[in-house]
């Protein structure tokens, strides 16, 4: 299944009423998601600030990434196990520098 399909389920089994959620499943990456999803919330005409829960080493790069797309982000902790931080950290950190050298 999607990520956004995956969260739509983890979200209404926690109460949210599925009429509230708009899926965006086109992304296979965190850029493109907050691109086509820029795209939805333009469409619909909802308000450009959005909340983006993701892991601490990655919410810097995403809250970029959304000003690009044109969102006023906010970035917010998703739990993050422990024995991953380290790998996915200097990932993340080549990351923002690559959008800092290459945009």
């Amino acid at each position: 299944i999607s990520e956004a399909e995956a969260m739509k389920r983890a979200l209404v089994s926690r109460g949210i009423d599925e009429s509230r959620l708009i899926l965006e499943e086109r992304s296979t990456s965190t850029e493109e998601n907050l691109a086509f999803s820029a795209e939805l919330i333009r469409e619909k005409g909802l308000n450009d600030r959005v909340a983006v829960i993701t892991d601490s080493y990655h919410q810097y790069r995403a809250k970029l990434m959304g000003g690009r797309a044109g969102l006023q982000t906010r970035a917010y902790n998703a739990k993050t196990p422990f024995f991953v931080f380290p790998t996915y950290f200097l990932r993340d950190l080549l990351g923002v520098a690559a959008a800092i050298v290459f945009g």
